[in-house]
């Protein structure tokens, strides 16, 4: 393998100790194999009594009333992570103990009077930013735009701004929270599912200028308060849309996840506690193992982009026919099927990665005019030589980072659109 072993001193990622399969025919042309699964620090209130705490991986025996999770993403900056019912209201309690001299809410215009009256009756105490929502928030114009309401507020170094909505909603005001003063306390309240389980909990805010998420910046929020009873409004394709993010760990980290939520499907919308707790564990799990590699500039793909170069070309290709949700787990199936060409999985595997997706009503029809020749010229253009975190095996921890030789890609992507055109 050409790649030589890199380390460090806080979570060392290691090279694969000789040429795979893959390299030995010219497949891949570059490799690496995240293989750490380091600790997070679970607290939990004090009505929980004493209950052994689970392994990120198993069952819960009964549903956590609250969860607290805390990570580090980068040095000396930890971020608490709450999860529970109601959690919302503990708000205020949060912001005295951050003590700023204000608090700002960028708010989804069209998601605020669909919330619960007392939190609605929360958020009037203090100054509120409308943003659109969607993709439509995240532009510079609107970036500028929020960026002028909050000093014409009075806002300065020593505030907070505190988001609700979805994870457009999310970056556009982590993008503020990162640009005013250098930056300044920032809060997450996710509504959707897919924010409460990936973007409210990451370190990345960014706004589209010509291509998606090509302006941006990292900026760790302080906390986030995730409430599952504010997705009770939220419509069932985009629930289903959120779940393509616990799925997509479950694939890589946890298979008994991916067993309870296909077999609990009709019922996930009144029940996604343990859906939710189960995946940030795991989420977070991972994040901690790649804290020092957030900022790299090398061509890596970790656990979390499973799926997502694809996905992100057919977003790019066709705006507003997939969910976030429905495009990645058509990019999970494709870059399934690239993982099982480089015998990294086996046909049963590649087989149980498209079932449970179909299963799950994310793999709509793809469009007639899609192509393998638009979907490879989308992922030269992201990326000069494209490179996918493929799948070694399922529910193991382990994803390969590789490049992948052009003839390659063009001629899976072919087969993938014609077993695609099967759903």
């Amino acid at each position: 393998c050409p790649m030589r072993p890199l380390q460090s001193a806080m979570s060392p990622w290691i090279c694969g100790g000789g040429p795979s399969p893959g390299c030995q025919k010219g497949r891949i042309t570059r490799w690496h194999i995240w293989s750490r699964a380091p600790r997070i620090r679970c607290d939990r209130s004090a009505n929980l009594g004493r209950r052994r705490e689970p392994h990120p991986g198993g069952s819960l025996a009964a549903v956590e009333e609250r969860l607290t999770l805390r990570y580090t993403p980068i040095p000396l900056h930890a971020v608490q992570v709450t999860v529970g019912r109601g959690i919302v209201q503990e708000l205020p309690k949060l912001l005295t103990n951050l003590a700023p001299d204000a608090a700002y809410i960028i708010a989804d215009s069209t998601v605020l009077p669909l919330l619960p009256a007392d939190t609605q009756a929360l958020i009037d105490r203090y100054h509120v930013i409308h943003t659109e929502p969607g993709e439509d928030a995240k532009t510079l114009e609107n970036l500028a735009r929020l960026c002028q309401q909050f000093f014409a507020l009075g806002g300065n170094k020593n505030s907070c701004i505190v988001d609700i909505g979805g994870g457009s909603v999310g970056n556009v005001a982590g993008m503020v929270a990162a640009l005013v003063y250098r930056g300044i306390h920032l809060v997450h309240i996710p509504t959707t599912l897919l924010s409460q389980l990936d973007s409210s909990v990451d370190v990345k805010h960014s706004v589209n200028c010509y291509v998606k998420n090509s302006i941006g910046t990292y900026h760790p929020p302080t906390a986030v308060l995730i409430d599952p009873d504010l997705l009770s409004t939220l419509p069932d394709r985009e629930f289903r849309s959120g779940l393509a993010e616990a799925l997509k760990h479950g694939f890589s980290q946890d298979m008994a996840l991916v067993d309870h939520i296909v077999k609990h499907r009709d019922t996930m919308r009144t029940a996604c506690d343990e859906t939710i707790i189960r995946t940030l564990r795991l989420k977070l799990a991972h994040y901690h193992s790649t804290a020092d590699k957030w900022k790299e500039r090398i061509p890596t793909k970790r656990l979390t982009h499973l799926g997502h170069s694809v996905g992100k070309v057919l977003e790019q290709l066709f705006p507003g026919f997939f969910t976030h949700g429905e495009a990645i787990s058509h990019g999970m199936v494709a870059e399934s099927q690239l993982a099982h060409y480089m015998d990294l999985i086996t046909d049963e595997e590649l087989a149980t990665v498209e079932r449970s997706l179909h299963s799950m009503g994310l793999l709509p029809r793809l469009p007639d005019h899609c192509s393998a020749g638009s979907i490879f010229s989308g992922l030269v253009r992201e990326e000069k030589v494209p490179a996918f975190a493929l799948l070694n095996g399922l529910g193991n921890g382990v994803i390969e980072s590789a490049e992948v030789a052009p003839t390659v890609i063009y001629d899976v992507l072919a087969e993938w659109l014609v077993s695609a055109a099967k759903y």
